[in-house]
């Protein structure tokens, strides 16, 4: 089975499919649509290579992914906050030729492409309308559309940022993504009348494969929240749409169990919510069974490489002593801990997660020195430190690899210190995590100046915020006079344990 089937398998059916603000569209309707699109979109003349996604959670995004996976291309979704650096760097890594995009984003991807060199065309999926940019582009390039597409082919690259010099886009093959879908609702016992929330980016691999590719696998129903996060927008939807479950972040949980007029909206379908990217209190599970007694709270563990969800901690009287664990590994995937030899260690000892299963990604993109370090004999080698207790449940007590988890997003160091260093009075950069009581974790950026310069902290976070994602501007920056280093000259990288209130 392939991306495409997941859709076409309910090419005639009626039901509602999504439904985004005052919009709903069938699945016989969306069907129909994507089958358009993707004739125009091969009609058209344009150079072979991958097609890219730059399209908020909506209907519009939704009809360009099957669009493109109708097509037998590779779909690429790119973060509609992207900047010109960032989207630079994605479309070299994937060869992207060709971006989809809609009209609420338009605007923003002329302004983003207008200036490349680049030969790129873009497809505004709300009026059909090609637009080509880049020096001398070439009209009547080579068509590509006769990929071999099968169930090990490539069906999808997501991003887990990295730097220029070592970009991380994670290659999902049909067979990865779809064995995640099958782990998934086998494990939450997901129906075809279940109904989806969904508030995280569609374009990040938790709400893709869980809810997204879930739902409409067994020809479900999903519903888009749009804009920010608010409980009581929350209450109204759950009420309104019957939704029956709900995939969030800590800060989303947490400001929805202490919200205390939940009592005036009636969310009886709910049946469960699913967390993941960090922790919760012990206070919080107290409130959530006092507050939410009839829906199942379930604690998710995964990674991108992994399509994306490894383990659940199904909340229930008899596992409170488990709360601090990530729970147990879904139908077809295998956990083991290992040491720096990569030797198995028995139970309760602490080493390395490591993960197998059909689950587990292609590698990264264009990218076979790191795929080769983190795949290793079939197994990927996820950078968390953990144990097993006697009673199978995972515990993930630290992470080996720089990466900063921050309200969801995975925020890589070296990239926004790449970017640091391009600035012309930055003479070193070293970025760091630190906890933060809201968001899990922040980034906080220390500086060593060019010693001639006057440069000033508003200088440097404007520079951040024109050439980076809103995520990844650091939450301070600090002056210092030197930074401590390896004897080899590498930045001697420690997690912090201070907090930020």
């Amino acid at each position: 089975m392939i991306i495409a089937d997941v859709l076409r398998k309910w090419s005639t059916s009626t039901k509602i499919a999504a439904i985004e603000n005052k919009r709903k569209v069938t699945y016989k309707d969306l069907y129909s649509q994507c089958i358009e699109k993707s004739s125009i979109i091969k009609s058209a003349n344009f150079n072979s290579g991958e097609i890219g996604i730059l399209i908020n959670n909506s209907i519009d995004y939704i009809v360009a992914y099957f669009t493109i996976a109708f097509i037998g291309k590779i779909i690429v979704p790119i973060d509609p906050n992207t900047k010109k650096t960032e989207l630079l760097k994605i479309i070299d890594n994937c060869n992207i030729k060709m971006i989809i995009t809609n009209d609420k984003n338009y605007d923003n991807l002329i302004t983003l492409v207008s200036s490349f060199e680049e030969k790129i065309v873009l497809f505004n999926i709300s009026n059909n309308n090609f637009l080509r940019f880049g020096k001398n582009y070439d009209y009547n390039q080579k068509k590509d559309y006769k990929k071999i597409y099968s169930s090990d082919s490539i069906a999808l690259i997501l991003g887990t940022s990295g730097t220029n010099n070592n970009p991380k886009r994670v290659a999902l093959s049909n067979k990865n993504l779809i064995s995640n879908v099958k782990s998934i609702i086998h494990s939450l016992k997901i129906k075809e009348d279940d109904i989806s929330l969904i508030s995280l980016p569609i374009y990040l691999a938790s709400a893709n494969t869980s809810q997204f590719l879930t739902h409409f696998f067994l020809g479900g129903q999903i519903v888009i929240m749009e804009g920010l996060f608010f409980p009581n927008k929350f209450m109204e939807m759950v009420e309104k749409y019957k939704i029956t479950n709900f995939t969030g972040i800590p800060f989303m949980m947490n400001v929805l169990f202490d919200y205390n007029y939940h009592n005036n909206f009636n969310i009886d379908s709910l049946r469960y919510m699913c967390f993941g990217g960090g922790t919760l209190s012990n206070e919080i599970y107290l409130k959530m069974n006092l507050n939410y007694p009839k829906v199942s709270i379930i604690k998710m563990y995964g990674l991108t490489e992994a399509s994306a969800r490894v383990s659940h901690l199904i909340i229930n009287n008899k596992n409170m002593n488990k709360l601090n664990s990530v729970g147990k590994t879904i139908l077809g995937v295998m956990v083991k801990v290992v040491n720096e030899e990569g030797n198995e260690l028995t139970t309760g000892d602490i080493g390395e997660i490591i993960v197998n299963g059909n689950n587990v990604m292609r590698g990264y993109h264009n990218n076979k020195e790191l795929s080769e370090k983190v795949l290793q004999n079939d197994w990927l080698h996820t950078g968390d430190i953990g144990k097993i207790d006697e009673d199978g449940y995972i515990y993930i007590l630290g992470r080996k690899k720089n990466v900063i988890i921050s309200c969801g997003y995975n925020i890589h160091p070296e990239e926004i210190e790449e970017v640091l260093l391009d600035h012309p009075h930055v003479k070193e950069a070293y970025v760091y995590g630190i906890e933060d009581s809201l968001y899990d974790e922040v980034p906080v950026l220390e500086i060593v100046p060019d010693g001639d310069s006057n440069l000033s902290k508003s200088e440097l976070f404007s520079y951040i915020k024109q050439n980076l994602s809103f995520y990844k501007i650091p939450k301070e920056i600090k002056f210092v006079s030197s930074i401590n280093k390896t004897s080899s000259g590498k930045i001697k990288r420690v997690r912090q344990n201070q907090k930020i209130n």
